[in-house]
């Protein structure tokens, strides 16, 4: 068992962070490291993010993320993670003679969390479900789609995957495709939207509904989920996006779009569907809204592997 702690700037490179909000939408009060759970095998990797989120469930952006690995560590490439700013890159070494767990920490504006990796040596069959947004601020009626990606050997999500969707914590209803409809509530309350598949793996996603501030209305922001991703080639994966305004309330996505950065790669549809090709390679999705006043764009990377 190890300890190995390292220091990143966040995504702004230790510049002045433009918060969009205000009032309690424009402090940090939780940070999320996605994915929260992942197996890998000898050789192989995965990239983890941290974000943070307000208490009322927006996202935030945060000032320099603080990376640390606890646990199997001498398992790991170098014995370490590496950082990349918001991100940490944790590789398992080629030759392992045992499995193990590492728990990768993230520390941003004072708050932490953390994702457990668990380090298999025989590399068998294994999935994690992973739920996007990972943290949403709904207000009554609100309708929200959350999307389950599928992390199999590698970290590689699957394509199309199939889960049944379920909420706890009295915070609405959701459908068999993952929209939920916020409860009607006059004060605030938290609850997880849950994705199971049929072989038992789930993921959670943390849910805050709460009587809307009554805002502009206007968006300040707009998040892609998930916001990075490994793709098999003739693979399927939906990307969602979230706006919200100064406030942190949500607001509707209407007007839209989505495009790629690299069409040999891959194409993207209206309702935000990736395709890949049969190339590999990275690229970027981005969203981009639109609205009488102004636009936002926000943008996710995909590498796209055999």
């Amino acid at each position: 068992m190890g300890f190995f702690l390292v220091g990143a700037l966040g995504g702004c490179g230790g510049a002045a962070l433009l918060i969009p909000f205000i009032g309690p939408a424009s402090q940090v009060y939780r940070v999320k490291v996605s994915p929260g759970a992942v197996t890998l095998g000898p050789g192989e990797s995965v990239i983890l993010s941290a974000s943070g989120y307000s208490i009322l469930g927006n996202k935030v952006p945060t000032g320099s993320v603080l990376w640390s690995a606890q646990g199997d560590v001498s398992l790991l490439e170098n014995g370490t993670i590496r950082p990349l700013g918001s991100q940490a890159e944790v590789r398992v070494q080629r030759e392992i003679p045992r499995g193990g767990t590492v728990v990768v920490s993230a520390v941003a504006d004072g708050k932490s969390g953390s994702a457990s990796v668990t380090i298999d040596p025989q590399a068998v069959a294994r999935k994690t479900v992973v739920v996007y947004p990972p943290v949403a601020g709904l207000t009554p009626g609100f309708r929200q789609r959350f999307i389950a990606v599928v992390l199999g050997a590698g970290g590689k999500a699957e394509s199309n995957p199939s889960v049944t969707w379920s909420v706890s914590g009295d915070i609405g209803t959701i459908d068999e495709e993952g929209f939920l409809t916020a409860a009607n509530v006059s004060a605030q309350r938290e609850g997880k939207v849950r994705a199971a598949l049929g072989s038992g793996e789930f993921g959670e996603a943390d849910v805050i509904v709460r009587p809307a501030i009554e805002g502009t209305g206007e968006p300040v922001q707009l998040s892609v989920f998930p916001e990075r991703v490994r793709l098999g080639t003739r693979s399927q994966l939906r990307f969602i996006a979230v706006a919200v305004d100064k406030e942190g309330d949500p607001v509707p996505l209407e007007g839209i779009t989505w495009a790629v950065s690299d069409r040999n790669l891959g194409s993207i549809d209206a309702e935000g569907v990736l395709s890949t090709l049969t190339a590999t390679g990275s690229f970027s999705v981005t969203a981009v809204l639109r609205w009488a006043q102004g636009m936002l764009t926000d943008s996710a990377q995909v590498e796209v592997v055999q």
